[in-house]
């Protein structure tokens, strides 16, 4: 379906503009770090960090779900993703397996993830139970809790000596990194989905049949599990508690925290899903119920909308197995915070991998993997870095460099209402998020525009032309027009400051900015389809130098127009009435997903890498995978430059390339059966890789892995590649060869494999059983490399393009 032409119309008036940004504190969120002297509030509207807005970017990482070995890679990856929360769950059950014996060592050891943390500037928010869910076995809660002569999740004081001794154990691992005591604990949340669900009682003889309690009590239940927090010392400036469903909120003590998942494999696949809510915009802040929507049920005037779960992908259940596509990920952030969510949070932003229990057995629920908890996360449960991860990233970008502005900024609708179902194909999903303008400019109506054109189960059509008016106060009325391709999102500025030139509007996203040498540097990018189009006040600029071949500057109706073809080369240099000059960079759509901003060589630099990176202790590291040539030529983009002395330069960037080694480890594979294939990996395979990965490709229920006759892995076929690191199990056995059993389970009713698409349904391959089988198996190797300049040479003997050098 294809559609020639929309119109939509905004209109912010001016009591809106005096409305905006006008929050008021709340007492109950507050707290001061010692060590900095930063202090840290909650309210109406935002969080503050000494006074100014703080919209940060949140992600789940399960530290139990992870061997303690691959903890400060994971962190680094994160950091490097956007994230500057990192929210986990502590499984009360991998702890305290034995009534009373509480294990806090190796992948369970809380306070060397929290010092890890830490040492890599991450604020954390403990969600501390006790009851979690996270499809752990019990939802978290010990077996042993079950035979008791009393109700979990209740006010029972036997239930309750219980949990405050768990809290006794968590203050004493966090203890010194609360952040009133210097450390990076932000926030604290109490229970999980309380009195709204339960998890299945994996001690029952017949599985599924018998749940958890969903809790009891109402909101003081939840007030009797703070005070024992504080009193175990976990204290933080914010304490949160999920507020869907029929969980109690009280938004003056508790900040209520939501989500949303657009595939929900917990219900049958037999069960038709609807096209979920998360992607019409709403006013999540509104005093009327039925503007503010997704389960918004307490005074959302008080406090900010903030979410915990929203979903960046999702588990696999036994009988339902979707396939998230990534534009699903990044679209649900983009209508979120058009939507008015200030702190948006992602579950899970890492995936991870279950523990085995001490005592035998698993500690999964029963429906989903005994081991995987991949959740076709961001990052995977092996590191792997996936396309949402880095859709995810310009967004975080962003609100790094412009959520301060963003934070107070207030929810406008078209004219004529949001779009309200899920269904409606026909009209543009859009809002606008404004205020008064930037000091200076007040009265000056400034903010971005938010349009999304993906929906889960209900594709939506391709648009030729979107024309989008905003009406001012003034009375002004500035109009573009963007393509709007299926499936794709996108934030638009108006009103920005660029330097001391004013950006009417723009059909770009904003990326980044930074200071470089006295001058403003903008990094936008042209989202997939759009054509470019810068629209300055024309007497707020002086000129204009491009330095892009494809650009056009013209003046209409007091607007200096440039429109340019965006690229790594793309460039324009404005100066403004005042003499002020600042640089707009304009990156096509594939560049923007290979852009990375840290520290790196003493500054804050920007990079376009063709490979994966983080930064660390003031260096780079490029994440770089086998392929099928020895060597690759890695090419870095990078701003500032690290050598002034000239070299390649591609825009503002100083181009960079190196060799890096990319030959695949060697592996022994021996098809033993068309469902079994064992893998041998010798010991000095392993030599130089941060991970080998095997790649699977299997027809089947499930695929199981086995080293040893024990099985370490596993996988619910949904006709995805199977991936499998081997790095932890080379470790487990001492550093020795390893052999990898693989097997393709088929079906019990003699189907050998699914089919399953965004839709989350599901198809038997075939019913003889005969077809089950691993069809393919291919190895690949993840480098960590260290980066340093080689310095500038002699002019004589200058190099044409300055090089990295290589550590190892």
């Amino acid at each position: 379906m294809k559609y020639d032409s929309s119109s939509i119309r905004f209109t912010i008036t001016n009591d809106f503009l005096a409305r905006a940004g006008n929050a008021r504190p709340l007492s109950a969120f507050r707290g001061k770090n010692p060590a900095t002297g930063e202090c840290l509030e909650v309210n109406a509207s935002h969080i503050t960090r000494d006074g100014l807005p703080w919209l940060p970017a949140m992600g789940e990482f399960h530290y139990s779900r992870c061997p303690r070995e691959e903890w400060e890679p994971a962190i680094l990856k994160i950091r490097a993703g956007g994230i500057r929360i990192l929210a986990t769950y502590i499984f009360w059950n991998h702890h305290e397996e034995e009534q009373g014996v509480f294990d806090w060592s190796g992948r369970r050891d809380l306070r060397a993830f929290l010092g890890l943390c830490k040492k890599h500037d991450l604020e954390v928010a403990l969600r501390i139970g006790p009851f979690a869910h996270g499809e752990a076995r019990n939802g978290g809660l010990p077996d042993w809790l079950y035979a008791q002569p009393f109700e979990a999740r209740s006010d029972d004081p036997r239930y309750l000596a219980l949990v405050g001794r768990l809290f006794g154990e968590i203050g004493r691992q966090a203890a010194g990194f609360m952040f009133g005591e210097g450390g990076p604990v932000v926030a604290i949340q109490l229970e999980n989905e309380f009195m709204d669900s339960a998890a299945p009682w994996e001690t029952t003889h017949v599985e599924g049949v018998e749940f958890t309690p969903r809790g009891s009590g109402g909101i003081g239940h939840l007030r009797m599990l703070k005070e024992l927090a504080r009193h175990a010392g976990l204290v933080a400036p914010v304490y949160t508690a999920t507020g869907w469903g029929e969980s109690p909120v009280s938004e003056e003590e508790f900040l209520p925290v939501f989500g949303g998942y657009a595939f929900h494999p917990w219900i049958d696949a037999g069960i038709p899903q609807e096209p979920s809510d998360n992607y019409v915009f709403r006013d999540l802040l509104a005093a009327d119920e039925k503007a503010r929507g997704w389960g918004v049920k307490f005074d959302a005037t008080r406090v900010p909308y903030a979410c915990c779960e929203l979903g960046s992908g999702v588990q696999v259940f036994y009988k339902n197995r979707p396939v998230v596509p990534p534009e699903s990920v990044d679209s649900m952030l983009v209508v979120a915070l058009g939507s008015g969510a200030n702190l948006p949070g992602f579950y899970v932003y890492h995936g991870g991998t279950n523990p085995e229990s001490r005592r035998g057995g698993f500690l999964n629920e029963h429906r989903c993997p005994r081991f995987s908890y991949d959740f076709q996360a961001p990052i995977g449960e092996f590191g792997q870095l996936r396309e949402s991860y880095h859709r995810l990233r310009r967004l975080f970008l962003f609100l790094d460099a412009w959520g301060a502005e963003l934070a107070p900024m207030r929810v406008v609708h078209p004219d004529g209402g949001p779009v309200v179902s899920p269904s409606d194909v026909s009209r543009v999903r859009c809002a606008v998020r404004a205020d008064a303008g930037a000091p200076g400019n007040e009265g000056k109506a400034r903010g971005f525009v938010f349009i999304n054109n993906y929906q889960d189960h209900c594709p939506l059509p391709d648009r030729e032309r979107v024309e989008i008016c905003l009406a001012g106060a003034d009375a002004a009325a500035w109009m573009f027009s963007v393509r709007l391709k299926p499936a794709v999102c996108m934030i638009l500025p108006f009103g920005m400051q660029v330097g001391d030139a004013r950006l009417d509007y723009a059909t770009v996203q904003p990326l980044t900015k930074l200071t470089w040498q006295e001058k403003d540097y903008f990094f936008f990018h042209a989202p997939e389809g759009v054509a470019a189009r810068l629209a300055f006040d024309r007497r707020s600029v002086r000129s204009v130098n491009s330095g892009n071949d494809g650009s056009r500057v013209c003046e209409e109706g007091g607007h200096l127009l440039i429109d340019l073809e965006p690229g790594i080369e793309s460039m324009v240099c404005v100066t403004a009435s005042s003499g002020r000059e600042a640089v707009m960079v304009v990156l096509d759509d594939k560049a923007a997903l290979q852009f990375w901003r840290g520290r790196f060589e003493g500054e804050e630099r920007v990079v376009v890498s063709s490979c994966d990176v983080v930064f660390a202790n003031d260096h780079m590291e490029i994440l770089a995978e086998t392929g099928g040539r020895d060597v690759e030529s890695v090419t870095l983009h990078v701003f500032p430059p690290l050598d002034e002395s000239g070299g390649a330069r591609s825009g503002v960037f100083q181009r960079h390339s190196v060799d890096v080694e990319t030959r695949s480890p060697r592996v022994e594979v021996e098809q033993i059966a068309a469902s079994r294939v064992s893998v041998r990996v010798r010991a000095e395979e392993f030599a130089g890789f941060d991970e080998v990965l095997l790649r699977i490709g299997y027809t089947g229920d499930v695929g199981s892995a086995f080293i040893g006759g024990r099985l370490v892995h596993d996988n619910f076929g949904n006709g995805q590649i199977w991936e499998l690191g081997l790095r932890r199990f080379f470790r487990e056995n001492g550093g020795r060869d390893i052999e990898v059993l693989l097997v393709a389970v088929p079906r019990s009713d003699g189907g050998s494999g699914f089919t399953a698409d965004q839709m989350a349904s599901i198809k038997v391959l075939n019913t003889d059983g005969s077809g089950a089988g691993i069809h393919s198996v291919r190895v690949t190797g993840r480098r960590r490399v260290r980066f340093a300049p080689v310095r500038a040479r002699p002019e004589a003997e200058a190099a044409p393009e300055p090089e990295l050098a290589m550590i190892r």
